[in-house]
């Protein structure tokens, strides 16, 4: 549906010349063709409904995590731009180090001391 949006606004009607962009109008009618083709076919959901409540119950089940805690697993595999100090506005260009980064120094330094 974005590509058939996208092709109606992303596309002038006329072309700068005054004619009419039938280019634009065939690849508007292509797209609705893909589209009706699509609802043609009958989807048989039924047969699957056991998968879906076996999914609607692990969706129902997961328990929201406060925000912090979430931000927190969020760097695991996100880094910031830039770190952001108390009051919004960015510091230095320094990037921070991400918290699995942290986690798997710190074991190479817990494995390093076992050594000793």
């Amino acid at each position: 549906m974005k590509d058939l949006l996208f092709l109606a606004d992303g596309n002038p009607k006329v072309l700068p010349n005054g004619q009419i962009n039938f280019e634009r109008l065939q690849t508007i009618t292509t797209k609705i063709r893909q589209i009706l083709t699509c609802q043609i076919f009958r989807y048989d959901i039924v047969t699957r409904h056991t998968e879906a409540k076996d999914c609607d119950e692990f969706l129902m089940a997961i328990v929201p995590g406060k925000e912090g805690a979430l931000y927190k697993l969020s760097l695991l595999n996100e880094e910031r731009t830039s770190p952001v100090n108390t009051s919004g506005s960015s510091t230095s260009p320094v990037r921070p180090e991400r918290l699995i980064e942290k986690w798997e120094r710190e074991a190479r330094e817990a494995a390093a001391k076992n050594k000793k």
